[in-house]
């Protein structure tokens, strides 16, 4: 049996324990959609956002919005007026918290389509109205972009038009195991609607591990999908001068001591790998009755 195994029950008397995640999840390149050619480019305005955050590690929080973080001189955004520091509330009336949405919201719009920008700048809010050009490089194809999600839905995601596609997934992933193929456009979690990858990745990662999300498809289909729920390992717990336990958050590693009274150590167990070591009463850093599997050790 496990010493982990061992070592539970009396661990859940412990006042010090501490448990982590066994392991990271890996990237989810198990199975990739293949990108079969570029997509339309779409309207061009000359505008760059960012998260409108606090700027504060210290006290970080997200107002609604997205921040103007660049105007392209020339550009339909220069022309209608726009300066860095605004800060976009909606897009025709929808309203955008992720640069990513801006992004696809302004680049599914055409060349004839004014769009109506709510816009804060100071403590006035106002609309600007602005008539997308062409986009630069519209004949060139775009490289494929899409961000990882690991610790949720151990997916990939892009940002497409109309949604969210799902581009790769893990073969041990929540999605696929609960109904989702790659290739599915999400457009709304919970009812809300996904316009980019990084709003999709923010929202599930936002969500407790283990919990219950329902994903819209383009296609209608409504898909509830139970959100990855990593297991943990106990990696250190104590009862001074009786016993002490360590581990690695991965397993590689563990260690108990039995009666350890800095002159004196009753027993020791370790294990690195598939390496095991014993050490019986342990007297002034001497130990005169030790044991080992000898795994891992170099031969001549």
């Amino acid at each position: 049996m496990p010493l982990r195994h061992l070592l539970s029950a009396p661990l859940l008397l412990l006042a010090s324990c501490v448990s982590q995640p066994e392991r990271a999840i890996p990237e989810p390149y198990a199975e990739t959609l293949a990108w079969d050619g570029a997509e339309e480019a779409g309207a061009f305005v000359g505008l760059k956002t960012e998260e409108n955050d606090s700027d504060s590690l210290e006290d970080l929080f997200f107002d609604p919005g997205v921040r103007v973080a660049q105007v392209a001189e020339g550009s339909p955004a220069f022309q209608a007026g726009f300066a860095v520091g605004d800060v976009v509330l909606s897009v025709n009336g929808e309203s955008v918290d992720d640069p990513g949405a801006f992004d696809q919201l302004v680049s599914t719009a055409t060349q004839s389509d004014d769009l109506t920008f709510e816009t804060r700048r100071g403590d006035h809010v106002f609309d600007i109205t602005v008539r997308p050009s062409a986009a630069p490089g519209a004949s060139a194809a775009p490289t494929p972009r899409y961000l990882v999600e690991p610790s949720r839905t151990r997916a990939s995601w892009a940002t497409v038009a109309g949604g969210v596609r799902l581009v790769a997934a893990h073969d041990a992933s929540p999605v696929l195991r609960d109904g989702l193929a790659v290739g599915d456009v999400v457009t709304s979690l919970d009812d809300t609607a996904m316009n980019s990858a990084r709003e999709l990745v923010r929202t599930v990662t936002s969500r407790p591990a283990g919990s219950r999300v329902a994903f819209t498809l383009a296609d209608g289909r409504r898909i509830t999908v139970e959100l990855l729920s990593a297991p943990t390992r106990i990696t250190s717990a104590k009862i001074p001068f009786v016993w002490e336990y360590e581990a690695a958050a991965d397993g590689s590693t563990e260690k108990l001591d039995v009666i350890d009274i800095v002159i004196l150590r009753l027993f020791r167990f370790e294990r690195d790998g598939n390496e095991r070591t014993w050490s019986l009463l342990t007297l002034f850093g001497w130990t005169p009755f030790q044991f080992g599997t000898g795994v891992g050790e170099l031969s001549s």
